[in-house]
């Protein structure tokens, strides 16, 4: 699992992130709703490879934001924008449920995914078991994403 804060080194990224995150924040400057169309961001990772992030994706549970192609087992990385998706805690860990209540979300034992697109940012950040912050010690499993333009 990843326990620092992801850096991009890439200038396709960056230059990807602040164009997309840009277009975004003009075209949709109001909270989420259904009728956003889906954006996506293709970002290489420090130590290559690449990962993925699409923004406003639909699904039965509405438009989420979900990031694919890390190294992030037994959770999805999916949630509605200023909420959490909350993930089973065994078997495939699917989405049990998605809240934006930080009581429900603070108490669900497995996998924790939220995000939050703003105007000229996005923070993403994974925590597993009880508790919604993230711990930045060296054996946490815990991920905190930012993008800023």
């Amino acid at each position: 699992m990843l326990n620092t804060i992801l850096k991009f080194d890439s200038h396709y990224c960056v230059i990807a992130a602040f164009l997309l995150l840009g277009a975004v924040g003009l075209a949709f400057p109001c909270a989420a709703n259904e009728s956003q169309p889906s954006q996506f961001l293709r970002c290489e990772k420090d130590k290559g490879g690449i990962f993925h992030i699409n923004f406003f994706k639909p699904s039965e549970l509405g438009p989420m934001h979900c990031i694919s192609g890390l190294p992030i087992a037994d959770m999805t990385l999916c949630s509605p924008n200023g909420a959490w998706g909350l993930s089973y805690p065994t078997g495939t860990a699917g989405l049990s449920e998605t809240t934006s209540s930080c009581l429900i979300a603070k108490e669900h034992f497995g996998g924790k995914f939220a995000s939050h697109l703003g105007a000229d940012n996005f923070v993403a950040q994974v925590t597993f078991g009880e508790g919604i912050e993230v711990e930045p010690r060296s054996v946490s499993q815990d991920m905190k994403l930012s993008l800023n333009r």
